[in-house]
């Protein structure tokens, strides 16, 4: 039977985040929309949806709210515990 994402560690410039379960990843990349015309579908337009981190964390003592609230161009790793691994640069 195959291993099925169960969990993920969020990592943050090296630092493992402590997170709760229900973690989610949106990939985010091109968003398409239908372009209608009066009788038919004209084609389609794209644009573009940024990539998207949300977690529960518990926070240890001594570690700063504001430290997470400033982060910036930071790279932020989705490590899936079925081997998945999703990057986000820049965040």
């Amino acid at each position: 039977m195959a291993k099925l994402l169960g969990s993920a560690d969020i990592v943050v410039d090296g630092d493992v985040l402590q997170t709760l379960p229900g973690a989610t990843l949106d990939i985010g990349g091109a968003v398409r929309a239908a372009r209608n015309g009066t009788r038919t579908v004209h084609g389609y337009s794209e644009t573009v949806k940024e990539s998207t981190i949300e977690c529960e964390i518990t926070l240890p003592a001594g570690y700063s709210v504001k430290r997470l609230h400033d982060i910036t161009e930071a790279v932020i790793s989705f490590q899936c515990d079925s081997g998945q691994s999703y990057v986000i640069r820049g965040a």
